[in-house]
């Protein structure tokens, strides 16, 4: 800093203040950023070591830091942003990348000199975006957020097909979930599987510790024992699961209408405990 290189010395003293903090880094890092230019994120950095400094009982660092921010602040440039009319669910207003909380909506927020970028996104509307200039001291600048305009939802669109033919892709909804619930009743069998193997293993192992068919058994037998009935019925449950599934996934797979020549018109399913429902008309 003492060589005029503020960027680079700026970046050391950010540094040194993230591996050891301490507030008279803070002091040097906001008196660089002081020299860049950077005179709102000096503000905020000689708030902060005045803090620090109060919760180390550095009295003198403390009051040299808030009469340094003090003297600073009637020279900041400041930018309000107005969304009255225009607040929509869901926005978000980003700065430089970096979001403006609510509460600082129709502020006047301090912000260092120069171009920053202010975007405005929200949930089913097209993104409004605007570069501002502000100049390095004492300037202010309202910013309106225009209404964000309303972008179609694509789940309302028809499917096409690379075509051009929505009828020809109506069932595609259909047929995804089809292969959805079938791979997933496939894994239901391969659950189902693994459960019965490990239910023979256990069964083997309890088989030396008991008699009369398992009727009597050591310690170490019934509890082998009573966890091969454990995985036995896990088998069981996914092996059902499984089938039900695969056979849901099958009829919808199958029945999806495919073309002008079929139809189908509010298809739902629903799969409960061992049952599935296909509810539609075809």
């Amino acid at each position: 800093m003492t060589e005029g290189a503020y960027e680079r010395a700026c970046e050391k003293f950010a540094d040194s203040e993230r591996l050891d903090p301490a507030p008279g880094t803070l002091l040097n890092l906001a008196a660089c950023y002081d020299k860049l230019g950077r005179r709102a994120t000096a503000w905020l950095t000689y708030k902060e070591a005045a803090e620090s400094a109060d919760r180390e009982g550095r009295a003198e660092w403390s009051t040299r830091a808030k009469e340094k921010a003090a003297a600073l602040y009637p020279t900041l440039s400041t930018v309000t942003i107005i969304v009255g009319e225009s607040e929509v669910p869901g926005l978000q207003i980003l700065r430089d990348g970096v979001t403006a909380e609510r509460v600082t909506w129709g502020s006047a927020v301090p912000i260092d000199g120069g171009p920053h970028r202010i975007v405005a996104t929200a949930p089913g509307f097209r993104e409004w975006a605007t570069s501002i200039t502000l100049p390095q001291a004492s300037g202010a600048l309202r910013l309106t957020i225009p209404r964000l305009e309303r972008v179609d939802d694509p789940e309302s669109r028809p499917l096409r097909t690379p075509s051009g033919d929505p009828d020809a892709a109506v069932g595609r909804p259909q047929i995804t979930a089809g292969v959805i619930v079938g791979a997933v009743g496939i894994l239901g069998f391969g659950v189902g599987t693994y459960f019965g193997l490990h239910a023979a293993s256990l069964k083997g192992d309890a088989e030396p510790h008991c008699s009369s068919g398992f009727a009597r058994c050591d310690a170490e037998g019934f509890d082998a024992f009573d966890s091969a009935k454990s995985a036995a019925s896990v088998s069981t449950v996914a092996f059902i699961a499984g089938a039900t599934l695969t056979t849901a996934g099958a009829i919808l797979y199958f029945t999806a209408p495919r073309g002008r020549a079929r139809s189908v018109n509010d298809v739902r399913a629903g799969v409960g405990a061992g049952t599935v429902r296909i509810e539609g008309s075809f």
